[in-house]
């Protein structure tokens, strides 16, 4: 009974190693707040080194796309990179935060969050995906599942945002540089490194309210401690969130659901004993707890709740616990003249336990109970993937030689993934099962392993100062193993295992030209890849699934104006999507099919401008017609896609509009004024014909955003409204039909106005 997207995982507890990691992680800020302050205490801990903005321009920021540090105009790519400071003054702390600031950004909500899928570009099949199209990384640290029956697309990777140097999201394909699941591009969260000559921190305390919710705060402590000046230093990070809800169980009666609890930190240590070798170790883990959910069940014809705004019914509160942890060692020496060698080795883990009511689903199966059941039995869900990955990668990063510069490294990694289900016979709302035979209905367990090793380079030639060529390539090798195990009195018993092996290649080539400075113009070609897989199904006839690919085609534009004032990034795309790999039933088991073909094209537009000293506007576009081109008579039978069906979840527009002041009020006060527009344009929920899910248009929704706030000294309050004019905007659609007399649809609804005040100290 494989038609179930969503699955369980132990209950993630504070180990002796992240309790030590909490423990000392507080010592040191007490530290840093009473250790005595140099002339560089006066700067907060949390400037963003690699950002500076000019005198009466926009701020510059570094990025890391290419594995060098550049600034972010010389690029030849699409890339979006939102800074410390402009994710602060917008009040950006988790991914449905930033997602629309992003051009060609777009998500599958999974009812809270840190759960669903990422897309860029329009890449992503519909509700029965299972793996990612976008990868995940922190720092140097590749952080998202690459395994195919890791179902990572049931988690949005979601690592908290305090004390970060900067976001970077690329699009397009990054298979070369970055490895495999990366079609629609990456992620990237860049920290601060430890400050080997400062002593100083930050702390911020914030608290929310919503309408038609309850109230919640944050707590987040920063420190840097220069330990030994030039050569030591240690920095730590702590946050605490109770995020309030705004969601009511009729069922139980429970108001305010969907309220969630994030907590956990980051210490990172940096040793530079010569001018040639910087050390840098770090360690992070976050634990997220949400009780209850955002979706309303609604009608499917009209979007109507059925039970009332911002409301549910469930005999079982939907719950969700996931947990990261996450260790580095990066390692660079610098060889002279000739370059930097760098090796990155880590070792994450993220575990997901979730809770959903499937009684509406699956209770027709006590038909074939050994024992009578109880008719007031209910059948709770229990599922979450969990992931163990080890990675290595060694690079050599030159510095440019005469007209050539290059890189190439060696990647290692190894990912033990498990998509446990399980569901019992319980007596609602209790989750404890009922006596007998008769309690478990149905476990399922996969463990899988997934290894793949990688040669990766890439040559540019500079032609002139102008113009320059980089071509890329990536070899790729991997194998996997899985057996899937399933009990309980409706399963079949069968012991389902299988391998595979693929072997992939994937390259690059860019052409760059600077006609003039601030100008940079380039053509790109690029190619990307999802692993194949073992199938996990006792059907005669599937044993493994190919590898998908795509070939993006890309021009782009980037300017920078009139001293650092106006900055505009335009870029055109066409995607080709080649062996789609689609989900679909067949015998009430999952199969994975190498079954459509599917375009993506489209156009990103960003731009920023300082008309006036001390106001910044800015303005991002993104239109993306993403579509099946051709699709198999077996997943179109099964899912009812045909070709010209549009992908799934994407906006077809969507854009984000933001104006920020900064007014002096004397010479020791400023006040700053600040507004975000978001508009997500109509997108199809799934395709129109599937008889499992059928697709239906979720309405365009437009909010606005209100922020004022004063600065004094070392000081900051800052008070935000988030939708002000309360739209009630749908993310997702879904009605999932596994049986007769299953629920209504749901529909996954955007928080209603929040209120917010914020105060932070710098020290």
């Amino acid at each position: 009974m494989m038609a179930i997207r969503s699955v369980p995982s132990p209950v993630p507890r504070l180990t002796p190693m992240r309790g030590a990691m909490i423990m000392a992680a507080t010592a040191l800020l007490a530290a840093a707040a009473l250790a005595p302050r140099g002339a560089g205490a006066q700067q907060a801990a949390s400037e963003a080194p690699a950002s500076a903005a000019p005198s009466g321009g926009l701020e510059e920021i570094v990025v890391t796309a290419s594995k060098r540090e550049e600034r972010l105009e010389n690029v030849p790519a699409s890339i979006t990179a939102l800074s410390a400071d402009a994710l602060a003054t917008q009040g950006v702390t988790d991914f449905s935060d930033y997602m629309t600031l992003v051009p060609s950004m777009a998500d599958f909500s999974g009812g809270s969050e840190g759960h669903g899928a990422i897309i860029l570009r329009g890449l992503n099949t519909g509700y029965y995906q299972t793996s990612n199209t976008v990868g995940y990384y922190i720092d140097d640290i590749p952080f998202s599942a690459t395994s195919p029956l890791s179902v990572g697309a049931l988690l949005t990777l979601d690592p908290d945002l305090s004390d970060i140097d900067h976001l970077e999201v690329l699009k397009g394909p990054q298979a070369t540089l970055y490895g495999a699941s990366t079609l629609g591009g990456l992620i990237k969260v860049v920290t601060n490194a430890p400050d080997l000559n400062k002593y100083g921190g930050q702390i911020q305390l914030e608290g929310t309210t919503l309408d038609h919710g309850s109230s919640g705060y944050s707590l987040v402590g920063v420190a840097n401690l220069a330990l030994i000046p030039d050569s030591l230093a240690v920095r730590v990070s702590l946050f605490d969130r109770d995020i309030p809800g705004y969601m009511t169980n009729v069922e139980l009666g429970d108001r305010d659901r969907g309220v969630s609890r994030k907590e956990g930190g980051r210490i990172s240590i940096r040793w530079k004993p010569t001018d040639s070798l910087d050390v840098r170790l770090s360690a992070f883990t976050q634990d997220l707890k949400v009780d209850g959910w955002n979706y309303e069940y609604v009608n499917l014809a009209t979007l109507a709740p059925i039970t009332g705004p911002y409301t549910y019914s469930s005999q079982y509160e939907p719950s969700f616990h996931t947990t990261y942890t996450l260790y580095n060692a990066t390692v660079n020496y610098t060889a002279g003249p000739l370059g930097t060698l760098t090796n990155s080795a880590s070792y994450g883990t993220y575990t997901d336990r979730e809770i959903e009511d499937y009684s509406q689903y699956y209770g027709f199966l006590n038909a074939y109970a050994p024992a009578p059941v109880p008719a007031d039995a209910g059948q709770p869900l229990f599922f979450g993937p969990t992931l163990a990955k080890l990675s290595d990668e060694l690079r050599f990063t030159s510095t440019r030689m005469g007209g050539f510069e290059w890189l190439a490294g060696y990647f290692f990694t190894r990912e033990q993934v498990n998509y446990p289900v399980q569901f019992y016979n319980t007596i609602p709302p209790s989750l404890q099962p009922i006596p007998g035979p008769s309690s478990d209905i149905l476990g399922v367990s996969s463990p899988a392993t997934y290894k793949e090793n990688a040669l990766f380079a890439d040559l540019t030639y500079y032609f002139s100062d102008a113009l320059d060529l980089t071509l890329g390539g990536r070899y790729s090798h991997n194998e996997q193993a899985v057996t899937a195990y399933n009990y309980g009195f409706a399963s079949s018993g069968a012991i389902v295992s299988g391998a595979s092996s693929d072997t992939d290649w994937t390259y690059l080539a860019t052409l760059s030209y600077r006609p003039a400075a601030g100008l940079n113009t380039y053509a790109r070609i690029a190619t990307s890849y999802r692993p194949g897989g073992p199938e996990l199904t006792p059907e005669p006839g599937y044993t493994s699934f190919k590898p998908d690919s795509l070939t993006n085609y890309e021009v782009g534009f980037k300017g920078d104006w009139w001293e650092n004032r106006l900055r505009t990034n335009l870029a055109l795309y066409y995607m080709l999507w080649k062996d789609v790999q689609m989900s679909f039933v067949d015998n009430d088991f999952d199969v994975i099919s190498n079954g459509g073909r599917a375009t993506s094209k489209g156009v990103e537009l960003e731009t920023q401008f300082v008309p006036v000293e001390r106001l910044t506007l800015g303005l991002n576009v993104a239109y993306t017609d993403a579509r099946l081109e051709s699709v198999s008579l077996g997943v179109s039978e099964a899912t009812g896609a045909v070709a010209g069906d549009a992908l799934p979840f994407t906006p077809t527009w969507a854009g984000s509009a933001t104006a920020d002041y900064a007014l002096p009020l004397n010479a020791a006060l400023t006040s700053t004024y600040g507004a975000t527009f978001r508009y997500q344009g109509t997108k199809w929920s799934d395709y129109p014909d599937d008889p499992n899910n059928t697709g239906v248009v979720i309405p365009s929704y437009d909010t606005v955003d209100l922020r004022a706030g004063l600065a004094f000294s070392r000081y900051k309050i800052q008070a935000h409204i988030a939708n002000l004019f309360n739209a009630q905007g749908f993310d997702t659609v879904v009605q999932q039909r596994i049986s007769p007399g299953n629920p209504p649809a749901w529909a996954s609804i955007i928080p209603p106005r929040t209120f917010g005040l914020s105060f932070t100290a710098t020290f």
